[in-house]
């Protein structure tokens, strides 16, 4: 593509306006996974670990939000795998247009393997991210406070 209005033209084009939300319901799907762990996660994690970074609060954030993170990734991986392969992929090739069918999919015919396909990069950018978000939450909630 040229550039992004050549994109959309093109797609539209070539497969029509579905085209421009091939994933979506994986993305939504993905994301809640995410953040409903991180999330869940995060706050029992900086309890547990308090006591080890008594005098360090910006190591237990990093600690925290990368241990949230990297589980979160983990849980969250099959899913995203699937979105990929959906916004990927056009025409005949493409996966079955739904989540949990295409995630059968690959499980029957690549075994967990497959669901985890790209997990080593997406843990090693995302555990870390984790940690940075909840570095980067704490600086933003301490400037902005009443203290």
């Amino acid at each position: 593509y040229k550039n992004t209005g050549h994109a959309i033209v093109t797609i539209l084009g070539q497969e029509g306006l579905s085209a421009l939300y091939k994933g979506f319901e994986a993305q939504a799907l993905r994301n809640v996974i995410w953040n409903g762990t991180y999330f869940g996660l995060i706050f029992r994690t900086k309890s547990s670990l308090a006591g080890q970074f008594k005098d360090h609060p910006n190591m237990l954030n990093f600690v925290a939000g990368t241990l949230a993170g990297s589980v979160a990734t983990t849980v969250n991986t099959p899913i995203d795998m699937v979105k990929s392969r959906m916004q990927n992929t056009i025409g005949k090739d493409a996966p079955i247009p739904w989540t949990l069918p295409t995630l059968k999919q690959v499980f029957l015919t690549e075994g967990i393997r497959g669901m985890y396909r790209g997990y080593t990069a997406r843990l090693i950018r995302l555990g870390p991210g984790g940690g940075i978000m909840m570095l980067a939450f704490d600086f933003f909630s301490n400037l902005l406070s009443d203290k």
